[in-house]
């Protein structure tokens, strides 16, 4: 996570998350980078709270309208409307029939929510087999401060949001989770095995701190 060092005639130190989605860290002169860091990723739950908060207010809202463009595995597509009878994908564009236009963000939700299914599955057992870590069941979540959790049985959720993301943005979300398979805590165990198994989780970062997690789509 990009952080923003500000220092200032002070004693104490504090973050603080701008209007348009920087972190600032406003530090005292004589404290070290190192402190300042180590401090931020102590928070980093927080950060990344408020950064979704501001994120989904700088986000447009839907219209659902011919054109708009809507995000599966991190492609854009073109929502059209037809004269058929079911929703689909091809050639860049999400066809939705045109028969059920005002039911469009409630039907466009439950199509993403039944493809999340097996897409994501899909990903899952990939990287299961992969890492070498089995998981106990699956299941698809529609959480809205989440994008993925393991429990004490082991069982993984993921969030159906993450079928807008790119498929290596998937697939880190899915390593972290099974990392926890492992490892419960977010501890140096834990950091140093996602950080030996999961090639794709620095460039996901970037990708997760730039989208909010109702930033899918469908809305």
């Amino acid at each position: 996570m990009d952080i923003e060092i500000v220092r200032q005639k002070r004693k104490t130190l504090s973050l603080v998350i701008t209007r348009d989605g920087r972190v600032e860290a406003r530090a005292p002169y004589n404290l070290k980078v190192e402190q300042i860091l180590a401090f931020a990723e102590e928070k980093k739950d927080w950060i990344e709270k408020k950064l979704s908060e501001v994120q989904a207010r700088l986000r447009p809202e839907k219209r659902y309208v011919e054109g708009e463009i809507f995000e599966i595995l991190g492609a854009s597509y073109e929502l059209c409307f037809y004269d058929g009878d079911k929703i689909g994908i091809s050639d860049k564009k999400l066809y939705f029939p045109v028969s059920y236009r005002e039911e469009c963000k409630q039907r466009l939700g439950g199509w993403y929510k039944v493809k999340a299914k097996t897409v994501l599955k899909k990903f899952l057992d990939e990287e299961s087999k992969r890492l070498g870590l089995s998981y106990g069941k699956f299941r698809v979540s529609t959480a809205k401060t989440r994008w993925g959790s393991c429990s004490g049985k082991n069982d993984i959720c993921l969030n159906y949001r993450l079928l807008s993301a790119p498929e290596y943005v998937i697939r880190a979300v899915c390593s972290h989770e099974l990392c926890h398979v492992a490892h419960k805590n977010h501890g140096k165990d834990y950091k140093r095995m996602l950080n030996n198994l999961s090639p794709y989780d620095k460039i996901a970062d970037v990708w997760l701190k730039f989208h909010s997690i109702d930033s899918l789509g469908e809305g």
